[in-house]
């Protein structure tokens, strides 16, 4: 887990005025996982994608916007996020990466 500080000049742009609408955010956060030998991909990617969908219980598995999270990040692709296997919400993949308040 890869935790990195926010805010300052960042939080100063408007949510609307940029791609990327975390503008109120104090952290962001990345999982992320590497192995060496081939054959234990499967077992990495599946301990790192149960620890995300662990670490966002509340919210379905997923980063979805609201009182405590801003939603995925537009710099931090996630591709498992178009994946229905493994973003079980209703919530639609790009409204994750934005704002509540922002247009669709």
């Amino acid at each position: 887990l890869g935790l990195g500080t926010y805010g300052g000049r960042v939080n100063t742009v408007a949510p609307d005025a940029t791609a990327s609408a975390q503008r109120d955010s104090i952290l962001t956060t990345s999982c992320s996982v590497g192995w060496q030998n081939p054959q234990d991909e499967a077992r990495h990617l599946a301990w790192v994608r149960a620890f995300y969908r662990d670490l966002f219980a509340d919210t379905g598995g997923v980063p979805k916007p609201g009182e405590v999270c801003d939603g995925a990040m537009i710099n931090h692709s996630d591709v498992d996020l178009a994946d229905p296997q493994w973003k079980p919400c209703a919530v639609h993949t790009t409204r994750l990466s934005r704002d509540a308040s922002a247009p669709s």
